[in-house]
């Protein structure tokens, strides 16, 4: 497979019957790369099956996210987790992978060392690409968290905000319903807050951000995630469970992107752009 060993490894998330077998791949696959696990201290996970090379990470959760829906209320668990190994790594590249999957063969992705670039009017962004799985396509920004593989660089920069509260909640957007959802309706994923969380520093003009709403509603001009976010070649095991939980929730930003072009129109409109 061509594996670089110039790689660190983070897994993280609950248990399951997945996660003996998930390290000894791990093992077999990456058998240079230094490993990781994070863990909530108030996990109730078997920590005797942890093998002996990875260290492992403690942090204290940081409770749910109710901002956006159900499926996005473990959003703020799954990213800080991540971030908190940060700290500990040196090397080229970071993995990281749920621990209720099972990764059983990866194709080094091509293009990993070259930086994209993209620029619109006075906007422009440049970053190494991050490969992710799967690419759910139900949205532009919709790409999964089973698996993600960078450089460093572009790794911190996708995860790092969630340690210092720097991600897109309902106090710095106003295309989402300003009100909080029911428990059981959905307006945005955790893997979209990620990627959109993501493209907003990476997009700057002055050197100022975009903001999360020009995200949202752009029409595919200004905004090109396929660039910097894209698909990987693997073979892995993932809960049935999950595949149940991204098809029964209707994703509120899908239909709001079927009518970007008229929303875009309207909010150019209303914030002068025009």
């Amino acid at each position: 497979m061509n594996i670089n060993p110039d790689l660190s490894i983070i897994v993280h998330g609950l248990f399951s019957s997945n996660t003996i077998s998930g390290f000894q791949k791990l093992n077999q696959i990456f058998p240079e790369s230094k490993k990781y696990i994070v863990i909530d201290k108030s996990h109730n996970n078997d920590l005797s099956i942890i093998p002996d090379n990875f260290d492992t990470v403690l942090y204290d959760d940081p409770g749910e996210f109710n901002d956006f829906g159900e499926c996005s209320k473990n959003a703020i668990r799954q990213f800080t987790s991540i971030a908190y190994a940060l700290d500990f790594i040196t090397t080229k590249y970071i993995l990281k992978i749920r621990a209720d999957c099972i990764l059983h063969t990866l194709k080094w992705p091509e293009g990993i060392d070259t930086i994209q670039k993209h620029e619109y009017f006075s906007y422009s962004a440049e970053s190494y690409p991050i490969f992710a799985y799967p690419n759910l396509n139900r949205s532009p920004y919709d790409y999964g968290d089973m698996l993600i593989l960078s450089r460093t660089e572009s790794f911190k920069k996708l995860f790092s905000p969630y340690l210092t509260h720097g991600y897109m909640s309902l106090h710095n957007t106003n295309v989402l319903p300003n009100l909080k959802p029911l428990k059981k309706t959905c307006y945005i994923t955790s893997e979209e807050i990620l990627v959109i969380n993501f493209l907003s520093r990476l997009y700057l003009c002055l050197g100022k951000g975009l903001s999360y709403d020009q995200i949202i509603i752009d029409n595919g001009s200004l905004v090109k995630p396929e660039l910097f976010i894209r698909s990987l070649k693997l073979r892995i095991d993932i809960p049935k469970r999950i595949s149940k939980y991204h098809s029964f929730y209707n994703v509120f930003l899908q239909r709001l992107l079927n009518k970007s072009l008229l929303l875009t129109n309207l909010y150019l409109l209303i914030r002068g752009w025009n």
